[in-house]
């Protein structure tokens, strides 16, 4: 930073007067050191981070490296915690050190506004937290090591040992750290540096959500405009003086910003130089100088974001970002995958449009909510496998996508079609006339409910849109359902259903003999399988219209499958399925019964549950890979089909496994094994990936656990990973991934987002 001191006297000595020159008595240079270097910081820890950053940045401007400078908050091998800063710019030579280093008030940088240093007192700000601190300077092929400590009243910087390296040019500073003190580093960082953007922070300690801190802070994503910046990490008004940042003191301006200004989420923009600060660096000086040049900037700042409102197309396509839009009248400063910066800008609505109209958006919300709502009609309505009449919805019901929503005159449709749309629609489902001209006096119906209810002025602009846009379209996506709309096949296969249905009930009479069957329930506590004896008869089952399965007594198998169907015993589920037990020698009474299948031919490969559970149980047999993919929750950074696959197959085991017995699911297993029968599209999905999940186990090893059990690939990792996966030929990258390596590096560095 450049400083004036070479100003020409103006003061004019008239007569014999003696000129007498302050001096420093160096009887006292222990104590102005101690001053200058150790009580003159009020906020230690924030003005350590400051300064010996700063210094290690103008490091690398002088050296025209463009590397990170790296910050590390870590452990050492004795368990010792530290904070140190490492720079790879020009180094210090022992001469360099000896003549500038050493000496308080010494500097290089007042020459030149490209430098943040200058006043040479921020290099001791170390030692107004600790006591000691350790110095490593590799300079053309040397390794310096020395050890900076106050001593009483004076400091000393001793010279450990030097030795021959092939370490690159730079200086590192290395300070202890008190274990409670490593919140407050984290703060200090994050207020202090977050406009660094060449600042890179391995992870830090374990045990203190370090890791996360130090992930967030390498992603901080930084726009820079002509007259402010904005950060995502930021969401107050500052000022940066290079890249250093400080509050705006409002209070201390002569201009009286309004509320709304004094909230914006920007930071002033100003050059080394352009204002005045403190010896320490730690706040603005509020001259009269600095007052009007920020209060200048403050001011081109607000006009600038102005500009840029009226500047972007502000013409929508959908009508509901329209509305939307609207009401927010939000403008995004800062678009980020993890934060969006915006403001409330008042009557930005005003400069919105709609295909290139405005519209008054309370008389649209009013025509929508209001007169639709009002004008009801009468549907069919599917609930629980029956057509209910006389339903009465809104207009606004029907257009909003809430419910499947038929055109289907359901008074005339025969039993066949109906039975058609009990199996092919969903509970809930509306069916309206399809009727063009009752559609029309709908509308003129509703036309006449917004003149006469509204309380906004009627305007037939905004309704119209509504109509044309809104209604029309959505009348227009109803799906249509005509008599003889039914596929042949549907009708093929429930005339076999049919047929089958006589010929069971066309069987010979049943005995009317009673014998004792157990019928399987839970017992009274809840926590074991029991049975529950009751006298039948033959004649009574077959009239009856569940389903037995049965087995000999005390069949651990039945057991197994009663308590994976009947597992929610909160539910009455499965009220028309029954297991039952018997005396080996009663079993025969129920062969010839048709609704009575043995346990035998029950477990068989055509019973679709079963096949699921098998299903599941060879993804878990085969892919183990499967839970350690799936526990990383970020896997779609990398390669979103990855992603989608893993969690597909996972729920699917765990949806069909959840509640079976181990016993229970190797039978199952074997069963369907044996016969090669499984749910062929899971099988056929899992075979197709397994080459795909071995290649991407990898990346479990680089996403550590957090808290939660589950995992989760750094952030400042996904551009490694990609950068591995391409390297290797693993497998294909989300493109966007690809994009974000091109632009960046593996390291996740970015380089500055100009906009002019």
């Amino acid at each position: 930073m450049k400083f004036d001191t070479q100003k020409e006297s103006k003061v004019e000595q008239i007569g014999d007067i003696k000129n007498n020159n302050i001096s420093i008595d160096m009887a006292n240079v222990d104590f102005i050191v101690s001053i200058l270097s150790t009580n003159l910081y009020s906020q230690p820890v924030k003005s350590l981070v400051r300064e010996t950053v700063s210094n290690a940045w103008d490091s690398h401007v002088e050296a025209g490296v463009d590397d990170p400078v790296v910050l590390t908050l870590g452990k050492d091998t004795e368990g010792a915690y530290y904070f140190s800063i490492e720079d790879f710019g020009v180094g210090l030579s022992e001469e360099r050190f000896n003549e500038i280093y050493r000496n308080i008030g010494s500097s290089t940088k007042r020459d030149s506004n490209t430098l943040i240093g200058g006043f040479g007192i921020g290099r001791f700000s170390v030692l107004a937290y600790s006591d000691v601190t350790y110095l490593t300077s590799h300079y053309d092929g040397v390794m310096y090591k020395y050890v900076m400590y106050k001593d009483e009243g004076s400091i000393s910087i001793d010279l450990l040992h030097s030795e021959p390296t092939e370490e690159r040019n730079g200086f590192k500073v290395y300070v202890p750290v008190q274990w409670s003190d490593i919140s407050v580093f984290k703060r200090a960082i994050t207020q202090q540096l977050a406009y660094f953007e060449n600042l890179y922070i391995q992870d830090f300690t374990e045990g203190t959500n370090s890791t996360f801190f130090s992930n967030d802070f390498n992603n901080i994503a930084i726009k820079r405009y002509k007259s402010f910046s904005v950060c995502s990490d930021e969401a107050i008004p500052r000022l940066t003086l290079g890249k250093v940042t400080y509050p705006i003191r409002f209070e201390s301006l002569n201009h009286r910003f309004s509320h709304e200004e004094q909230r914006l989420p920007i930071a002033l923009n100003f050059e080394i130089g352009d204002l005045k600060v403190t010896p320490n660096r730690e706040e603005i000086l509020y001259t009269k100088e600095n007052i009007e040049a920020i209060e200048f900037k403050m001011q081109e700042a607000i006009q600038e974001i102005e500009d840029l409102i009226l500047a972007q197309d502000n013409d929508f396509d959908d009508l509901q970002e329209y509305i939307k839009a609207c009401e927010n009248s939000k403008f995004i400063l800062l678009d980020t995958p993890n934060k969006i910066i915006n403001i409330h800008v008042p009557g930005l609505s005003k400069a919105f449009t709609y295909k290139g109209e405005k519209y008054d958006i309370q008389k649209i919300k009013s025509y929508m909510g209001h007169s639709l709502s009002k004008q009801t009609m009468s549907v069919y309505k599917l609930k629980h496998g029956k057509f209910y009449s006389h339903q009465t919805i809104s207009m606004f019901e029907i257009i909003s996508g809430s419910n499947e929503v038929y055109f289907a005159d359901i008074s005339n449709l025969t039993s066949l079609e109906k039975v058609y749309l009990k199996d092919h629609c969903f509970h809930g489902a509306i069916f309206v006339k399809p009727n063009l001209a009752y559609w029309e006096e709908l509308t003129k119906t509703s036309m006449k409910l917004f003149r006469t209810n509204t309380r906004v002025d009627y305007s037939w602009k905004e309704a119209k849109l509504v109509l044309t846009d809104r209604v029309f379209p959505a009348w227009k996506k109803i799906k249509k359902f005509s008599p003889g709309g039914i596929p042949s096949s549907w009708i093929k296969e429930r005339k076999a259903k049919q047929l089958a249905a006589r010929a069971l009930t066309s069987r010979k009479t049943f005995s009317k003999e009673e014998f004792t069957i157990h019928l399987l329930r839970y017992s009274y506590h809840g926590t074991s399988v029991t049975t529950e004896s009751t006298t039948v008869t033959a004649e009574k089952m077959a009239q009856s219209k569940g389903i037995y399965i049965y087995a000999p007594k005390d069949n651990e198998l039945l057991r197994g499958l009663f308590r994976l169907l009947f597992h929610d015993r909160s539910k009455n589920i499965n009220k028309s399925l029954f297991l039952i037990e018997m005396a080996p020698t009663r079993v025969k009474k129920l062969k010839d019964i048709p609704n009575c299948i043995k346990i035998d031919k029950f477990m068989s490969v055509k019973y679709k549950p079963l096949r699921r559970i098998a299903t599941a149980f060879h993804l878990e047999k085969e892919y183990p890979e499967l839970d350690e993919l799936y526990s990383i929750s970020n896997l779609d950074l990398v390669s979103t089909h990855l992603r989608d696959v893993v969690i597909k197959l996972h729920k699917y085991k765990i949806l069909h496994l959840s509640k079976v017995e181990s016993k229970l699911k190797e039978e199952i297993y074997q069963l369907c094994k044996d016969k090669n029968y499984f749910d062929e599209e899971i099988v056929s999905l899992a075979r197709t990936n397994q080459d795909l999940m071995k290649k991407a186990l990898f990346i479990k090893n680089i996403a550590p656990n957090d808290y939660y059990s589950s995992s989760k690939i750094p952030l400042n990792c996904v551009n490694l990973v990609v950068d591995y996966v391409l390297a290797r030929k693993l497998f294909r990258p989300n493109l966007d991934a690809w994009k974000k390596l091109k632009k960046e590096t593996i390291l996740n560095l970015k380089p500055i987002e100009n906009e002019d």
